[in-house]
């Protein structure tokens, strides 16, 4: 579920780019920076994000379990939503030449993660009917 999550906010960044430069190419990458043996992916002048933390959100935690069944008077013990927190770090991997053109890129990332705080996932058939919302 996560791997999902990541690809689809990795997706709709990407459209986003395309639509608002005019590229073709995938501007945004789900990917290390370096790898386990030390040396660097080669993801230049790319927006790299990758997961640096994942905990479970204790504050939504606190609800009952319990459902009435529609066949009977009964209640039925159901498995709790489990609300994680994800934190991502985006970096802009530009060139020095290009760095003016990544700092354009994170702007935009910046713009869009505020006016879409809030992003419902049920018209994507991959993705189980969820929400993600951003802080």
């Amino acid at each position: 579920m996560i791997d999902t999550t990541l690809t689809f906010v990795r997706d709709l960044l990407n459209e986003k780019f395309k639509n608002e430069f005019d590229i073709r190419e995938n501007k945004v990458v789900l990917s290390n920076l370096i790898r386990t043996s030390g040396s660097i992916v080669e993801n230049e002048n790319k927006i790299v994000f990758f997961l640096i933390s994942l905990d479970e959100e204790t504050t939504l935690k606190n609800h009952l379990n319990r459902t009435l069944s529609k066949d009977s008077e009964r209640f039925a013990q159901t498995n709790p939503a489990i609300n994680l927190n994800l934190r991502v770090l985006f970096c802009a991997n530009f060139s020095d030449k290009n760095y003016e053109e990544g700092l354009s890129y994170l702007s935009s990332l910046i713009s869009f993660f505020k006016s879409n705080n809030r992003i419902q996932l049920n018209n994507n058939s991959e993705v189980p009917k969820n929400t993600l919302s951003f802080e």
